[in-house]
């Protein structure tokens, strides 16, 4: 494969009574690391822990999503028992990267709405963290500003039909 490429695997798997979709989108590494070396590498516990050092920086965190399908969308780690990182997906950048676009779809348009044991969505995610006093407790935010890599799998017990 060309640095420059990019590619989007799709299969999906009848077994049995289930079926099983996976999906996954990524970039060559070369190209990653080039495109991308301005952004510090986080954890989703980095950015509860520290999250004022992180404040206004360009970060790249790995993670799985976690929605309700309507409003409230997290980025997560199981690792990290504080909580999720909320992600905010500016319209422009829906409209400029492919891939933001392949997220959103996973989670509004790919089986039922939101995430669940049914679906599960992992990847790294590029964006600018910001930390706001809220009300009741400090917001933390990340900004998308690309997925260079994207992890979709979907998954139903309901039985396959003919």
């Amino acid at each position: 494969m060309k640095p420059a490429q990019t590619s989007l695997v799709v299969w999906m798997c009848l077994i049995g009574v289930g079926v099983s979709m996976h999906i996954a989108v990524a970039m060559p590494r070369a190209t990653l690391v080039s495109a991308n070396d301005h952004f510090v590498d986080a954890t989703v516990c980095d950015l509860f822990s520290k999250a004022k050092e992180f404040n206004g920086k360009s970060v790249r965190v790995r993670a799985t999503v976690d929605s309700d399908g309507i409003e409230n969308t997290l980025l997560r780690d199981e690792t990290c028992p504080q909580g999720g990182i909320g992600l905010w997906t500016p319209e422009d950048v829906e409209h400029r990267k492919w891939t933001a676009r392949a997220l959103k779809d996973a989670i509004f348009r790919m089986g039922l709405r939101g995430t669940d044991k049914n679906k599960t969505i992992n990847g790294t995610f590029l964006g600018t963290f910001s930390l706001k006093d809220g009300p009741e407790f400090p917001e933390r935010v990340l900004r998308l500003d690309d997925v260079p890599d994207l992890t979709i799998h979907i998954s139903s017990a309901e039985p396959a039909t003919r």
